[in-house]
């Protein structure tokens, strides 16, 4: 019964990584986002990549994401 506890533990936690990595996963550099998305010209270097990152907005829905700038200095 224990090992089908931790078989279960160890499935859940996966799932959590993948849906979690699919949401919070930054764009390459310079992704188009389409209409309706607007630059806030906040712009910051992404620790985990260090390259230069400017966040984008979409008011519909107020999702930010975060884009690798293309022309990095």
């Amino acid at each position: 019964m224990s090992a089908l506890l931790v078989w279960l533990v160890i499935g859940l936690v996966a799932v959590v990584t993948v849906l979690l990595e699919r949401r919070y996963r930054h764009p390459a550099a310079g992704a188009p986002l389409g209409p309706g998305w607007t630059r806030t010209g906040e712009r910051f270097v992404d620790p985990e990549t260090g390259l230069l990152t400017e966040v984008w907005f979409e008011r519909a829905s107020g999702e930010r994401r975060y884009v690798a700038v293309a022309d990095q200095p």
